[in-house]
């Protein structure tokens, strides 16, 4: 019979909004293999707890938060971001952005994360 090792945290883990949002968008990154920066991840997390969003106004902000330097490098972040599937722009001449829902990334009220994670070894 396998031997299984568990490892449970009881103890919930306190953290900021703007942290767990970006928790959630690093461990869907890491489960579907998408590999992302920090800035990445920055600019995802401004863009999750902004919500639908005017694109030009995002590029702006985020170029003044100094997520990325320019408007225009946030702009090709966020065009790779598209093509991962984890953005969703609409519109044509006022385009907006926002995160794409099929993520379920959790960013109002209270955010509790259950997780399980389970290794069998074979």
């Amino acid at each position: 019979m396998a031997r299984i090792n568990k490892i449970e945290m009881d103890k919930p883990q306190l953290m900021g909004k703007l942290e767990i949002i970006r928790f959630q968008l690093s461990l869907h990154c890491f489960l579907n293999k998408l590999v992302v920066s920090d800035a990445d991840l920055n600019c995802l997390t401004y863009l999750s707890a902004m919500g639908e969003v005017p694109l030009d106004r995002f590029c702006k902000e985020a170029a003044v938060d100094q997520i990325f330097k320019t408007p225009q490098t946030v702009r090709n972040a966020l065009r790779k971001f598209g093509k991962l599937g984890l953005i969703l722009t609409d519109g044509k001449s006022k385009k907006t952005v926002r995160i794409n829902p099929l993520l379920n990334i959790i960013t109002e009220d209270c955010i509790y994360l259950n997780l399980k994670f389970i290794y069998i070894e074979k």
